[in-house]
This record gives structure tokens, sequence and C-alpha cells, in this order.
């Protein structure tokens, strides 16, 4: 956008000089001189304008990265990491539980081994708390 503004100020600069120059010249030099000094500057302007909210968009951007992930920890999150882990925990605990069937495979597998090793699971817990 700041870019966009700028190549219009460019544009009306340069025509506004095309126009002063085929007025009259010698009367125009001063004028034209003047307003290239001006639009030189401008320029140099526009582009600190562009570092510096480049540079505010980083320093913004920083602190934010620092403060999701503890305010992530804060409030009890899982982390994806932490969700990749229960999951091979879990998978590892089927395997040797000896259901090996993971319901991520595929409909029928959970249908059929997830029957009978749902009811295994849960009258283990069930069985010992009732």
């Amino acid at each position: 956008m700041l870019r966009d503004m700028l190549e219009d100020i460019r544009k009306r600069v340069e025509s506004s000089l095309d126009a002063l120059s085929k007025q009259a010249p010698d009367q125009a030099a001063p004028l034209i001189s003047a307003v290239q000094g001006f639009a030189e500057q401008l320029m140099v302007v526009a582009a600190g304008i562009l570092e510096w909210s480049t540079n505010a968009g980083q320093g913004v951007a920083r602190p934010v990265k620092e403060l999701v992930p503890s305010q992530v920890r804060e409030l009890g999150l899982a982390s994806k990491r932490d969700l990749e882990a229960l999951a091979a925990r879990v998978a590892h605990l089927e395997h040797a539980a000896g259901t090996g069937a993971s319901k991520s495979h595929g409909d029928h597998a959970g249908s059929k081994s997830g029957a009978g090793s749902g009811s295994k699971g849960k009258g283990s817990a069930g069985g010992d708390a009732g």
C-alpha cells in the first residue's frame, strides 16, 4: 500500500515537472530543481517509514512468539508434541495389552476389534471400581 502511494506521488511529481518545463523553461528551472529535491527527500522519508514499519512488525512478532507458548503452558493446554507423545504411548500400551488394532487404521478394524478391546478396557477399569 505504501509502495503504491509512493509510486502515485512519483508520477504526480513527474507530470507536474513536465507541465512546468513546457510553460516557461527559464522561469520554471528553479522551481523544477526545488520540486526535484523535495521529491528525493520525500522518497528517502518514505523508504525510512517502510523500513521502520518492517522493523516494528518484527518487534511485535518476537514478543508474541515468546508469549503464546508460555500462555499455552499456563492454561494447561496440550501442545502438539504432548499429543503426539500421548498417541505414541497409547499405541504402545495397546500393543503391549495385545489389542494391537489401532482405530486410526480404518473403520473396519475399529468396528470389529474395537468392540472387543473396548469391553476389555472398560471391564478392567470399571470392574475394579464397582
